[in-house]
């Protein structure tokens, strides 16, 4: 185990704790600058291999299949007092580059600075907003890696879907399809930053947090669109198709 004031990470042997810990502090930092109000420590737990990753989170093995990295409570319950940490594949994890790695655990500490375990909101917006503030805080060079395989997935997307203008639903973004799922999640965010009132990544930011905080009060997602952004929830997703059908076609 090491420890920080700001991050906790346990493991076990053949874990780089030292690597883990300095790239866990730094996740912190991308997700508390999305969520200042959040102030608790990162926990992140490190497990050999999918079967003890499904364990800990209380899981089908099946489920885990090549995931990296999970935010829950320990035994996967949706108790609001329930502590969260990320749960981190070991075998995963060692095959991707540091600076990918930094990218999953910046998108798990988005999901443990908005407690999203243990919310019951729309999955695409945990999950875009999550993978929109992970690829902002990536460097160039990993942001444009994701960019470019995002809009590879979002054709696929397309082939199947162009008519469509439905959210990503949480089927899709668990199921085989689930890359063009986040990809397409990612792109709505995106989108609504477009929309939003402030100027640039950081004066959107505040929109976002609006429309997440309306969502959590039991706000319809209608209603959070237009307090939050000043335009229709439609409005929004005509313009998110016309971004999938200009990336994807």
């Amino acid at each position: 185990m090491r420890r920080t004031d700001a991050v906790v990470v346990i493991g076990g042997a053949g874990t780089d704790l030292d690597s883990l810990v300095a790239d866990a502090g730094i996740a912190r930092r991308a997700a508390r600058r999305a969520w200042p109000r959040w102030q608790g420590r990162l926990v992140i737990e490190v497990t050999p291999g999918q079967r003890e990753l499904a364990a800990a989170v209380g899981a089908d093995p099946a489920a885990y299949d090549g995931v990296v990295a999970v935010t829950s409570t320990r035994d996967g319950s949706t108790r609001r007092d329930d502590p969260i940490r990320v749960f981190v594949n070991h075998e995963e994890l060692v095959t991707m580059s540091p600076a990918e790695a930094r990218l999953v655990l910046t998108h798990e500490a988005v999901h443990v600075a908005l407690r999203s375990p243990v919310t019951a909101l729309p999955m695409w917006w945990e999950e875009g907003f999550a993978e929109y503030i992970a690829v902002g805080a990536a460097t160039p060079k990993v942001a444009a890696k994701v960019d470019a395989t995002q809009r590879e997935a979002l054709t696929g997307w397309l082939r199947s879907r162009v008519r469509e203008r439905s959210v990503p639903t949480a089927a899709e973004l668990a199921g085989p399809r689930a890359e063009a799922a986040y990809a397409a999640a990612w792109l709505l965010v995106d989108t609504m930053t477009r929309e939003s009132r402030g100027s640039g990544r950081a004066g959107a930011l505040p929109d976002l947090r609006r429309f997440h905080t309306l969502l959590t009060m039991g706000v319809p997602e209608g209603v959070a669109f237009r307090a939050a952004l000043g335009v229709s929830r439609g409005e929004v997703l005509s313009r998110w198709h016309r971004r999938l059908v200009r990336l994807g076609l």
